[in-house]
């Protein structure tokens, strides 16, 4: 939900700071998967980039347990 409130309420993305903590943030459905890529500033999280990937017909297939952690993997690869 953090995510999806992240993507709704962002407008803009922010330049990274230097030494600031950075947080990626996931989620995946039955279609794809989402990640955003924010870092703490003020206080805050604030969004730096956000990235989504729509599943291929054999990843559809996969239960939520393959899902998530695919997500995770996918986001820090990117």
């Amino acid at each position: 939900m953090r995510l999806k409130q992240a993507v709704a309420g962002a407008s803009l993305l922010h330049k990274p700071v230097p030494g600031a903590p950075l947080i990626i943030e996931t989620d995946a459905s039955e279609v794809g998967i989402g990640a955003v890529l924010e870092q703490v500033q003020e206080g805050r999280g604030v969004p730096l980039e956000f990235a989504s990937k729509k599943f291929t017909d054999a990843e559809r297939k996969w239960d939520t347990r393959e899902r998530e952690p695919f997500a995770v993997k996918w986001a820090v690869e990117k």
